[in-house]
């Protein structure tokens, strides 16, 4: 009986063309997956680079708007100075006895 090949058994050249083909399938699966791997790093990339873009642009503006609040901030004190100083008139005109 050992003399006799198993019925399924297959040949050196169907078992070699056999593995070809499993590895080629194999490698067309991870060339698939490369270029859509690529072609996701790249879309995060582009996103990253524009989300970077953007937030230069805000930083941007945010120093303008503190910029200008500090310069509103300045022109309110100037003229609640000057508010005070003609409150301290007008008391000074309607209450002409006070003062002396």
């Amino acid at each position: 009986m050992p003399d006799q090949p198993l019925p399924n058994k297959r040949t050196i050249d169907e078992r070699l063309d056999a593995l070809t083909m499993n590895l080629e399938l194999q490698a067309g699966i991870q060339r698939d997956s490369d270029v859509r791997l690529t072609a996701g790093f790249n879309a995060v990339n582009a996103a990253i680079q524009a989300l970077t873009a953007k937030q230069t642009e805000l930083a941007g503006i945010v120093h303008e708007t503190a910029t200008t609040v500090q310069q509103l901030a300045a022109t309110v004190q100037m003229f609640a100075g000057v508010v005070m100083r003609h409150e301290a008139r007008l008391d000074a005109l309607e209450n002409p006895k006070s003062q002396s």
